[in-house]
């Protein structure tokens, strides 16, 4: 997965709220992929900058709701 493509779109973010920020970057993903691995979440997280302990389940549920499914 390329991380970077994602970060180009999410360099506008900076200012925004976490959740409306997860939300953002989620429909970012969501129009890539359908289906993702926790690792690919936690990637785009840690390249996004978020503390990916602090932010992944918050991040995986918000991925569910725009309809990717997360692979083991």
């Amino acid at each position: 997965m390329k991380i970077g493509q994602y970060l180009k779109e999410y360099s506008l973010l900076d200012e925004m709220s976490t959740e409306k920020s997860m939300d953002k970057l989620a429909g970012i993903v969501s129009k890539k992929k359908k289906v993702i691995t926790k690792k690919d979440a936690a990637e785009i997280l840690d390249a996004a900058g978020f503390d990916i302990e602090k932010y992944i389940k918050l991040f995986m549920k918000t991925l569910e709701l725009k309809g990717i499914k997360i692979k083991d």
